[in-house]
C-alpha cells in the first residue's frame, strides 16, 4: 500500500524520504497505517479503495475526479471517505467530482 500512495509523489519529483512519510500520513488518515507494508492481493476490495483514495489525496491536487469512491466501501466507512475527501479541500480549495448519485449526496450534505 505505501508504494501504490508514493508513486505520485516521486512522479512529482518528491526524495523517498518525503514520499515515505506522507504516504504514511495518507494511510493512517484513511485507517490502513497497520497494513502499509501490504501488497495489494492482501488487502480487501474496500481496503484497495481506500488506498486508492490515500493515492488521490497525498498530493494535495486541485481537482479530484473520483468514479463510484465509496463504491466497495460500507456505509460507515463511505462517509468516513467523505469526510476526508471534504476535509482534504482545504487550503488549498478542492474540488472532487463524482457522478455516482451517493456520493454526491453524500458531499451534499457534508458541505451545508
Amino acid at each position: 500500500a505505501l508504494e501504490n500512495v508514493s508513486i505520485p509523489l516521486t512522479l512529482q519529483g518528491k526524495n523517498l524520504t518525503e514520499a515515505t512519510q506522507l504516504s504514511t500520513d495518507a494511510l493512517n488518515q484513511i485507517g490502513l497505517g497497520t497494513r502499509i507494508n501490504h501488497l495489494p492481493e492482501d488487502l480487501s476490495g474496500g481496503e484497495r479503495q481506500r488506498v486508492a483514495i490515500a493515492r488521490a489525496i497525498v498530493t494535495n491536487p486541485k481537482l479530484i475526479l473520483a468514479d463510484e469512491p465509496t463504491g466497495n466501501l460500507d456505509s460507515h466507512t463511505g462517509l468516513e471517505m467523505i469526510e476526508i475527501f471534504r476535509k482534504s479541500r482545504k487550503p488549498p480549495p478542492k474540488e472532487v467530482f463524482s457522478p455516482a448519485y451517493r456520493v454526491c449526496s453524500s458531499f451534499h450534505a457534508y458541505s451545508r
